[in-house]
């Protein structure tokens, strides 16, 4: 009896309970913060936007530099006592004996999912954010300004996917503030960059050296910050010596900026018009009707038809021929005809 007696630990409930949640980890998350080198965690959750039919902006998330979890609250039956280990000396002061106290209980618990971004009709992508959250660039700068730290923290994904959605956007940084394109300074950066290669006997299908392109960065009215953004959209290759453009992944795009662009031309241009006109002869081949309906379908499926790259009402981003030639000097550009075709008959 006596050695029951010794054995026996008191339990004591405090009347003030602490406000806890537990949370329930999945295995790889555990195994991350037991490493030797654990990962910063983020409570994310989305800012208000114009439209947040698809995810409610109170939904919190759980994020790891390069991971999203939703935070999801489970009910539980029974309550769950959170307890911790104290001394307790019974008015002896020399008999310092152990105890458990309870100073917190928990009747449900918040468990991790990964969060499932299959499905863009119930949760927004990163672009998606980003098409919402960044102010237009038209090619000059307005009053609307916010920075890319400021974006990212309103975004319920994890660094590594907001980067995604960056450069899936073509976002990008001018001064300290951040920026999404508008479809008239897309096609007409395009537009310059294409008409410059012809000029130098090239075009955007080849291999490009970056010494090369300078003097078209430079002489262009648009950052260079831009530049850089298309390019890491589009090349397969982008190296401080060379670029090379990814045919399936600019025709893509081209198809897609086309179907915006071509939106109330008052000049009936089509789509398939408008893309032909924006591809390198090598490439006009996969300017199909087929490649408009699966850019239509891209789309729509993202919501994005009726959002991506905005234009005012007063903008023609098609002009009625599309057809690059160097003959004819895109808005927006201070390139230097006569200087490029002398250096060519040299």
């Amino acid at each position: 009896m006596s050695s029951q007696e010794s054995q026996q630990i008191p339990l004591v409930y405090n009347r003030e309970q602490e406000g806890l949640r537990l949370f329930e980890l999945p295995p790889e998350l555990v195994a991350a913060l037991t490493s030797p080198h654990p990962p910063k965690l983020l409570l994310k959750s989305a800012s208000a936007t114009k439209d947040s039919s698809t995810f409610n902006p109170s939904h919190v998330v759980l994020c790891t530099p390069n991971q999203t979890y939703e935070v999801r609250q489970v009910q539980t039956s029974n309550q769950v006592y959170i307890i911790r280990a104290d001394g307790s000396t019974d008015g002896d002061e020399h008999a310092q004996r152990e105890s458990l106290t309870a100073f917190a209980t928990s009747t449900n618990t918040l468990e991790l999912a990964k969060l499932d971004k299959s499905d863009t009709s119930k949760v927004k992508t990163a672009k998606q954010y980003l098409l919402d959250i960044l102010p237009t660039y038209h090619g000059s700068i307005g009053n609307t300004k916010v920075t890319k730290e400021e974006v990212y923290s309103n975004l319920p994904y994890s660094e590594e996917e907001c980067e995604e959605g960056w450069i899936d956007t073509i976002a990008f940084t001018h001064g300290s503030h951040a920026y999404k394109p508008s479809a008239r300074v897309l096609v007409n950066l395009w537009r310059t960059f294409s008409e410059s290669l012809i000029i130098e006997g090239t075009s955007t299908a080849n291999k490009l050296q970056r010494d090369d392109l300078d003097s078209i960065i430079e002489g262009s009215d648009y950052p260079q910050s831009l530049w850089e953004a298309v390019f890491d959209h589009l090349c397969v290759t982008h190296t401080k010596h060379e670029i090379q453009f990814g045919q399936t992944k600019t025709v893509q795009w081209l198809s897609e900026v086309a179907l915006i662009t071509t939106r109330g031309d008052e000049k009936k241009t089509t789509p398939l018009e408008c893309l032909k006109g924006l591809l390198p002869e090598q490439w006009r081949a996969a300017a199909t009707q087929e490649t408009i309906a699966n850019a239509r379908i891209r789309l729509q499926n993202q919501g994005l038809l009726s959002t991506e790259y905005s234009k005012t009402p007063a903008e023609n981003t098609t002009p009625s021929n599309p057809t690059i030639t160097a003959a004819k000097r895109p808005t927006g550009s201070r390139v230097n005809w006569h200087e490029r075709l002398k250096r060519t008959k040299k």
